[in-house]
């Protein structure tokens, strides 16, 4: 089967978070299975095109802002046509998918809805509202919809009036790896906003820090409006060190300090964060937000959402106990290989493309 993906973000090809990730390990899993892929990113840094895993520049974005989406659909329509896939397959974030139609299949991957995300100021709520109506059309135009999580399957009605075809969970196929043996730090990773739920650690680590005064917590993500900067002056950064964004080197380096991983977002629709911190020997403290439930299970702490005093006791738990910690571990390694494997997410995503009810 020839497949494209379509997305905003791949490792190399400008900034690169979770749907960079995502689509990484998609599109190694479907050429495990004698897939042809081809991916075509549209991002920020430029247009690229990424074949057998080697990206191509393709130009930058040009013209002005107001008709970049057009002139990016149209490039996006010529690199198909030349492809010619089976299937084409989108995150719904930016609307990649809006107004494109062809012989190929259309599957958008639903992920968090851009209207779940606060906006700060009057323009970023006008921006925000084009940018889910841009969702809402690749949503609605789709012939497949695969949501990543219960939790997001269930929003899908709420937010754009259809029904996921299918629940495929993401997968991890990274690099494995454990802390120092010293290790007593706690890591948060994502965008420093109320989503995620900084606010809520920051007032949890008010009661956590004096008790355990030699470790840090680490906030590494983009603190574009200000919302991180804020809540450190409201809360208080006393044995906290913000990094801003960081590369993998970096960021791997940074969890060989940490024993625990901080997740306390208000949504997730999945939360690729849980798995790589398995992946790298972190014990997981969650709250309850979206996904996260069904993706922790058992193999973590999980605290009600915005309740800041039971996310400090939690921290304060995985502190003071290494064996907790590392039972937490153990049950998380186990549900990384039995419930997010690579094959598991290439061949059910395949069963999606392919369901006869939908031709």
């Amino acid at each position: 089967m020839r497949i494209a993906l379509v997305t905003p973000e791949w490792p190399g090809c400008g900034s690169s978070y979770g749907v960079g990730t995502y689509v990484a390990v998609l599109a190694r899993s479907l050429r495990s299975q004698g897939c042809q892929v081809r991916i075509l990113v549209v991002n920020g840094a430029g247009r690229w095109r990424i074949d057998d895993g080697q990206p191509c520049r393709l130009g930058a974005q040009a013209g002005p802002a107001v008709l970049r989406p057009r002139l990016a659909r149209a490039w996006i329509r010529r690199e198909l046509q030349a492809f010619a896939p089976e299937v084409v397959e989108y995150p719904n974030w930016g609307g990649l998918g809006g107004g494109l139609s062809g012989i190929w299949r259309r599957a958008i991957r639903l992920s968090t809805p851009v209207s779940s995300i606060a906006s700060p100021d009057l323009w970023r709520r006008i921006a925000r509202s084009l940018h889910h109506q841009a969702e809402l059309a690749s949503v609605r135009q789709a012939d497949v919809v695969i949501a990543d999580s219960v939790a997001m399957a269930g929003l899908s009605r709420q937010c754009y009036g259809r029904d996921a075809h299918a629940v495929i969970p993401h997968a991890w196929d990274g690099p494995r790896s454990r802390p120092a043996d010293d290790a007593r730090d706690v890591l948060f990773v994502g965008r420093l906003e109320p989503r995620k739920g900084v606010d809520v650690l920051l007032q949890a680590w008010q009661q956590v820090h004096p008790r355990h005064p030699a470790s840090t917590l680490h906030l590494v993500g983009a603190d574009r409006h200000g919302f991180g900067a804020a809540c450190l002056g409201r809360f208080g950064s006393g044995g906290v060190v913000a990094h801003g964004r960081i590369d993998d080197a970096a960021l791997a380096a940074l969890r060989q300090r940490c024993a625990i991983q901080a997740v306390p977002s208000r949504f997730e629709s999945f939360g690729m964060v849980v798995l790589e911190a398995w992946a790298s020997g972190l014990a997981v403290v969650a709250a309850s937000g979206g996904a996260l439930t069904e993706v922790v299970g058992d193999a973590g702490s999980l605290v009600a959402v915005d309740d800041a005093p039971a996310f400090a006791n939690a921290l304060l738990a995985m502190l003071g106990d290494a064996g907790l910690r590392a039972r937490t571990v153990a049950l998380g390694t186990g549900r990384l290989d039995g419930l997010f494997s690579p094959v598991a997410l290439a061949r059910a995503s395949l069963a999606a493309y392919a369901r006869s009810d939908l031709r």
